[in-house]
């Protein structure tokens, strides 16, 4: 059985809040957003979206593409309903890959419209079962997204496999693995996220990619090996 944890009122000074301080007491990790009563998740089990809320602040960030946003946050005295500022700060991120761009505009679209204006208000519940807390934020517009407090085996964070050098580079990057690695997929993306190529190889230890066809600029190798599992490196040719 599902129990709603109880809204716990605590004040400071003459102010009182009905925030849940679990809300606060959390890292969050998103499990999925709905859309239009659809359920969208991430598109590799190692890509991992978080959610962080203080009394001030809401920070919403992708860690492996290093991007997000960050905005102040009002609560409201007596409901679990809270508002966020407009135009959110962005952090720029370095993912080049079609699939991820595409879920983390999904998540922000939950928060922003046009990545600028919010969708206020937002209501949340908090829900616990066997000690997994969920946390529910849901627009104006009836989408929603989805955390959980702890981080599941179907996404876990992978150490990095790979290095890339030289970087800058002018003809060719060499791939190098820390462990034996038989079969990979490499995509190259443009910083707009357009695809440029694709190749398959047998992978021991190393492998030499041919990027000197490439104009000069910042791309994102996309590396992904035989169970799914996918590796975003940022590399510039000079």
């Amino acid at each position: 059985m599902k129990t709603l944890l109880y809204i716990l009122i605590f004040s400071i000074g003459t102010i009182s809040f009905a925030q849940d301080p679990q809300l606060f007491e959390n890292e969050w990790y998103l499990q999925k957003v709905i859309t239009e009563g659809q359920e969208i998740f991430p598109p590799y089990s190692n890509f991992i979206g978080r959610l962080y809320l203080t009394a001030d602040f809401i920070e919403v960030v992708h860690p492996s593409c290093e991007e997000g946003f960050y905005n102040t946050v009002d609560y409201d005295s007596s409901n679990p309903v809270f508002s966020i500022g407009d135009g959110g700060v962005i952090i720029v991120g370095i993912c080049g890959d079609p699939e991820v761009i595409n879920f983390m505009n999904q998540h922000y679209e939950v928060y922003y419209l046009d990545n600028n204006f919010a969708k206020n208000p937002f209501t949340y519940t908090l829900t616990s079962e066997n000690g997994l807390i969920t946390l529910s934020i849901l627009n104006m517009d009836g989408d929603e997204a989805i955390y959980v407090n702890q981080l599941l085996s179907t996404h876990t964070i992978l150490a990095s496999q790979f290095l890339i050098h030289p970087n800058p580079v002018k003809e060719r990057l060499t791939l190098s693995a820390t462990k034996a690695t038989p079969n990979l997929k490499i995509k190259i993306f443009n910083i707009a996220g357009k695809l440029l190529s694709t190749q398959n190889f047998e992978f021991k230890k190393q492998v030499s990619v041919d990027v000197s066809n490439l104009s000069s600029g910042i791309y994102f190798l996309n590396i992904q090996d035989e169970s799914g599992n996918t590796e975003v490196k940022k590399f510039i040719k000079e």
